[in-house]
């Protein structure tokens, strides 16, 4: 019997029974300590040798565990461990895995084990092996078997209106990254309002929002999620007049700075990953692509938001500029201003008119916006001597 005092956020001793040589033998296996050294009645032990001690005589060594990348570092933590090749199989998508990095799967399941574990998807401990939580968030065949992921599910919610009070029906996606995404983003497809375009005279049904935004900005969602937060998940909310993106985490980049910043985040492993199998864009181009589609069919500039543990992007259904109010008119006019200069262009009144879907005697309407935009302090001018204001140039105001 375990003493009562074990603290059960602290400790998760697992036992085993295995067969060794003919000798059935039961194993106690106690994981590597998470943040903190492993507790038991209130003090901290370490293994030396054949040895418990007490963790406070070798400082050293305790400071090498509240330094370890691998406790700090949430993808690299074991979900779960001293699994049977047997087990793994039916916790993990090998073949998805195969399929994904475009490579032949061998008949041979050592030889697809080895590469596993060269990729670091599993890790091997005697003749047992170890799954870390980037890789069953990843290949999952049911995330409610681990226990330290089972909550990174999407869950998204369709209004019949335009707020919260609008009727409403749910849908927890609990299958997984590498494995569903692609069925998650037709998912969402069939959820979004959609209109009828007449091509080459056919009636062709195509959603309200460019795909290409929709899949950038669930990805970036999954991706850069604080995926130590256990309560919450990715929320996707779609309402008749917009989309809302939200996932737990405060950007690690100014949220004025998402366009053109250097790419960083907190789970640089599964950034990775997710790259490589082609699931989202390399480096920062996710958010580029997204809104040159969305300028391309004349949508509202969408809005970025940061809160207390989350951020959260906002899309919207066609309006016209007289309708918009005049924080949205300044957005579209800053990110455009952006989108050019990252483009080795620069922004003028005839880019902004077109982006903005005005005609030429709508100048001073896209004239009045630019100057707005000045005044909130979001670009500038490029070359204040010229005096000719039908042709002015204007860069983001970060611009040297």
């Amino acid at each position: 019997m375990l003493s009562k005092d074990i603290q059960p956020d602290n400790i998760n001793i697992l036992i085993r029974s295995i067969q060794y040589k003919g000798v059935s033998l039961v194993v106690f296996i106690i994981p590597s300590a998470i943040n903190q050294p492993t507790i038991f009645k209130g003090k901290s032990y370490i293994r030396i040798w054949s040895a418990t001690t007490d963790l406070s005589k070798y400082p050293d060594k305790e400071k090498k565990i509240w330094n370890n990348v691998y406790n700090k570092n949430f993808e690299k933590q074991i979900a779960l461990s001293w699994l049977t090749k047997e087990e793994l199989e039916e916790y993990l998508n090998i073949d998805k895995y195969f399929e994904l990095i475009s490579i032949t799967k061998t008949d041979n399941f050592d030889e697809s084990l080895k590469k596993l574990i060269q990729d670091k998807i599993i890790r091997k401990t005697l003749s047992r092996y170890d799954i870390t939580n980037l890789w069953a968030i990843l290949l999952a065949n049911n995330l409610q078997k681990f226990d330290s992921v089972k909550r990174k599910w999407v869950r998204i919610i369709v209004y019949d209106g335009c707020n919260k009070t609008a009727d409403n029906k749910s849908y927890d996606w609990h299958k997984w990254y590498a494995v569903w995404f692609e069925e998650l983003l037709k998912h969402i497809s069939l959820l979004i309002p959609s209109f009828e375009k007449i091509f080459e005279w056919r009636r062709i049904s195509t959603n309200i929002y460019p795909s290409i935004a929709i899949r950038e900005f669930v990805a970036n969602a999954l991706i850069h999620q604080d995926l130590s937060i256990s309560w919450t998940t990715p929320l996707i909310e779609i309402y008749k007049d917009r989309i809302e993106i939200t996932n737990p985490w405060n950007p690690l980049v100014e949220i004025n700075r998402f366009i053109d910043a250097q790419p960083r985040s907190r789970n640089e492993d599964l950034a990775s990953i997710m790259r490589r199998m082609k699931f989202c864009e390399e480096l920062w181009s996710w958010v580029d692509k997204a809104i040159i589609a969305i300028e391309k069919e004349k949508l509202p500039a969408p809005k970025f938001e940061v809160g207390d543990n989350f951020t959260r992007i906002t899309l919207y259904s066609s309006e016209k500029v007289t309708n918009l109010s005049k924080e949205d008119r300044i957005r579209a006019c800053f990110q455009h201003c952006i989108i050019k200069y990252i483009l080795w262009d620069y922004m003028t009144n005839a880019s902004f008119r077109e982006r903005m879907n005005l005609n030429e005697k709508q100048y001073t309407i896209a004239s009045t916006i630019i100057w707005q935009t000045i005044e909130w302090g979001f670009i500038k001018v490029l070359d204040p001597e010229n005096k000719a204001n039908r042709h002015t140039k204007y860069v983001p105001s970060w611009h040297r």
